[in-house]
């Protein structure tokens, strides 16, 4: 099964309730991670970002669903506070 990322994120919060989001509407999400975050529970230099994936077919739906809960966040880029502090 083909999969894409629809939603990238910092903050385990933010991806727990996109991911809920998402299974509420039936769609399949699977988190990855390049840390687990209880061996690393900061974000160091980008290794703490969550994404959520999904089954390609679902994408634009899920993109969409996220999207109108997020409305201030573009699904497919880190959140503006997390792109701040990685710049920082």
């Amino acid at each position: 099964m083909n999969e894409t990322v629809v939603y990238t994120t910092w903050d385990e919060p933010s991806a727990d309730m996109a991911a809920g989001l998402l299974e509420a509407e039936g769609i399949v999400v699977r988190r990855s991670a390049e840390v687990p975050r209880s061996v690393l529970p900061v974000s160091v230099d980008g290794l703490g970002e969550i994404r959520l994936l999904v089954p390609e077919a679902d994408a634009p739906r899920a993109r969409e669903i996220i999207a109108a809960r997020f409305s201030a966040i573009s699904p497919d880029s880190p959140e503006p506070d997390d792109e701040q502090a990685r710049r920082d």
